[in-house]
């Protein structure tokens, strides 16, 4: 990695000097208003807006847009130097006097490396200038439009070079206000302190249903950086869910009901499909979330939302030491959703007679924690 790092920075370096070369090869042309200070200044703040605008695409993930922005600052890069000629500090101007005080010093190295540059150049393709993309010197320059031609094939490639280097330096002065890279963890639920339930709420009668310890399962995939993404499966076992009253918990279980003698009938799942989420998950922060998934009962699947908060709890060394013998790790979550069901989607009737007692609309409601595996 570290010797990706240095031909990059070398790459980078290579690409400056060709581009100051070529800067410098180019004709020197007249611009702006006629005003030097106000002209400079015009330019750096449209560099600053531009700048701005290419760090609001990059935060968005539009990359290919940042293209528009690095062209924009790389012809303004064309001109900026000219801005500053000797004798233009005044006092509407906020430039710094040793942007002309250190200029001599400045100018001397680049220039020996140019030379340089060119000596190679010329020795590897005689009679080829690099920043002249291929334009070959003739011996003679009696073709009137050969110089124009040659200016202008400089210009268009000095262009490229500063529009590679500004998209560069884009890429490195935005990189670390970016996410980091994709950390899709993986949690298990835990079971003491986790709990499903149902609710019926009939006329006559309102009676709650409540998960057992080992009665409820789950597991779940997610990026904290990326919460949308999010996958998982949570399931409770029928057979032990209870309302307390047993006549009516083995009536539930029933062939008329549930039907739970069935193993594929014993199991109501959920199945998390995906998540929205206005941003990632902060750290002890409660974060609202809709939870689309399917819910199976008796075989019967039916698509559900169910509106939910996530809240990532994240312990430090210390915290995890003193907790993880009742099951928690660094990373964890803890997640409360509530939906409603109907018997009749999951093809069960309720009978006349329980009318009164038993309702057909369920509410279902989840207190999960899930704590990190891996």
């Amino acid at each position: 990695m570290k010797r990706h790092a240095t031909t990059g920075i070398i790459m980078i370096s290579l690409i400056a000097v060709i581009a100051v070369g070529c800067a410098t090869g180019s004709r020197s042309e007249k611009i702006g208003s006629g005003d030097i200070v106000a002209d400079r200044q015009r330019l750096m703040k449209l560099n600053g807006a531009s700048w701005a605008d290419a760090q609001a695409k990059m935060k968005a993930g539009n990359i290919e847009g940042i293209a528009v922005n690095a062209e924009t600052m790389a012809l303004n890069s064309e001109h900026i130097p000219m801005l500053f000629p000797e004798g233009s500090l005044t006092d509407k101007s906020k430039a710094k006097p040793e942007i002309w005080q250190k200029r001599p010093g400045r100018r001397a190295a680049p220039a020996t490396r140019r030379s340089a540059f060119r000596r190679r150049s010329s020795r590897r393709h005689p009679g080829r200038s690099p920043c002249s993309e291929g334009a070959v010197a003739a011996p003679s320059e009696a073709r009137g439009n050969r110089t124009m031609r040659g200016d202008s094939m400089r210009t268009s490639t000095m262009r490229r070079y500063v529009a590679v280097v500004v998209a560069l330096l884009v890429a490195v002065g935005i990189a670390p206000a970016l996410p980091a890279a994709a950390d899709v963890m993986t949690f298990k639920l835990l079971t003491n302190y986790s709990q499903a339930s149902f609710r019926s709420d009939a006329p006559l009668e309102t009676f709650v249903g409540t998960s057992a310890l080992e009665g409820i399962q789950g597991t779940l995939t997610v990026d904290p950086a990326k919460p949308d993404d999010a996958r998982g499966n949570v399931r409770v076992d029928m057979n032990r869910v209870t309302t307390g009253i047993e006549k009516r918990d083995a009536d539930m279980r029933s062939k008329n009901y549930l039907d739970t003698e069935v193993e594929a009938n014993r199991w109501v799942t959920f199945e998390v499909q995906r998540v929205e989420v206005t941003g990632p998950l902060v750290p002890g922060k409660e974060t609202p979330a809709k939870v689309h998934g399917i819910l199976t009962i008796k075989q019967k699947a039916v698509p559900k939302v169910a509106e939910a908060t996530v809240t990532y709890i994240k312990l430090t060394p210390e915290q995890v030491e003193s907790q993880k013998r009742f099951g928690f790790t660094g990373d964890n979550l803890k997640v409360k959703a509530k939906w409603t069901a109907t018997f009749t989607e999951h093809g069960i009737q309720v009978p006349q007679l329980l009318f009164l007692k038993v309702a057909n609309e369920i509410q279902m409601a989840t207190d999960l924690v899930f704590v990190r595996t891996q």
